[in-house]
């Protein structure tokens, strides 16, 4: 594992600003099992050089507006975001899979959702949308897997962390190592991000956007 640098778009997250971002909110009042696998993650991992996602900030991310930081996304702007995405996922079925196990690596630990074609189509649309209302400036960001990250890694600049001990911990602590999850809306955020305690909140800028029909 290497230290955790949020990123905007393509480039370092801009220190001390905002960013939208669209999020899958995760209710863990209603995802017992996902609950259960966060905390034992979180037993496994005590003692790495790790900052854990907190419950409340526990999400999934599917797009990110770059170009321009969030100061310079009027709110009439992000209501124009808000009807565009709406649109572009009304045809797309509510998602639902599972998330696990967790592993450690990379910039932290992190449990990869399943199966990965439906939640990518999810992005795939919400991109679309952005890309027609703010141009290709706003759609560098990539993700090579849909995933939940569960903690993010603190080591100094340079420092590489042997990640095998911490996924071995990982795989005994779990009693089950996968969970269901169900994404049946997205939202538009205002996220803040610190590279150097790796903290980060959101205030939410637009009512939640729901996926347009079940599966099936």
């Amino acid at each position: 594992m290497y230290g955790q640098k949020f990123q905007f778009g393509s480039s370092v997250w801009p220190q001390g600003r905002g960013v939208v971002q669209v999020y899958a909110l995760v209710d863990l009042d209603k995802h017992i099992e996902l609950a259960e696998l966060l905390r034992a993650a979180r037993q496994a991992m005590d003692g790495a050089p790790v900052v854990a996602v907190r419950d409340e900030h526990v999400h999934v991310t599917i797009d990110v507006v770059a170009g321009v930081t969030a100061d310079r996304i009027p709110n009439s702007e992000r209501a124009e975001l808000a009807v565009a995405i709406s649109d572009a996922l009304a045809d797309v079925p509510i998602f639902r899979g599972t998330v696990g196990p967790t592993v450690a690596g990379g910039t932290g630990a992190k449990m990869y959702i399943s199966p990965a074609s439906p939640l990518v189509l999810v992005q795939d649309q919400v991109r679309k949308a952005i890309r027609t209302l703010r141009g290709d400036a706003a759609s560098t960001w990539t993700q090579p897997r849909p995933h939940l990250t569960t903690h993010f890694c603190t080591a100094p600049d340079g420092e590489i962390v042997d990640s095998d001990p911490w996924n071995r911990r990982l795989y005994k602590a779990a009693d089950s190592l996968l969970a269901p999850i169900e994404i049946a809306y997205v939202q538009l955020v205002d996220v803040r991000a610190d590279n150097a305690t790796k903290a980060f909140s959101w205030t939410p800028v637009s009512d939640p956007i729901p996926l347009g029909r079940e599966r099936g």
